[in-house]
């Protein structure tokens, strides 16, 4: 069972990361076309408080750990294995978690608004 660490608990390297990481799951939500994903997605948002740095990285391993077949972004996760999930809740540092959370993350956004750009197309 991990600290209720929040924001103003971390150092400023930290908290940034946190921010960054809070804002891609904002914009993943928002861009997102893919009805499913999106309730996915704010279903997600009941049983984790973001305010929490653990929450907030629960929450985005959980968006990541979804079965391919909910949501039609599956594929673009084929790379991301159940080992990477299993070796992101095994790191015990808060800075190397949220850092490694945010990496993955990240990749998985680009790659959600760079689809969408092509499809509309």
């Amino acid at each position: 069972m991990e600290e209720k660490i929040t924001e103003v608990d971390c150092d400023m390297e930290t908290s940034v990361k946190y921010q960054y990481l809070k804002n891609l799951l904002g914009q993943a939500i928002e861009s997102s076309k893919d009805e499913n994903f999106k309730r996915l997605m704010i279903a997600l948002t009941q049983n984790y408080n973001t305010e929490y740095i653990y929450d907030l990285i629960y929450f985005c391993i959980s968006c990541l750990s979804l079965p391919k077949f909910f949501h039609k972004y599956g594929f673009l996760l084929l790379q991301f294995k159940s080992s990477n999930i299993q070796d992101l809740l095994e790191i015990l540092d808060t800075k190397e978690k949220i850092e490694k959370t945010t990496k993955i993350f990240s990749e998985f956004t680009n790659k959600i608004d760079l689809w969408e750009k092509l499809e509309v197309k």
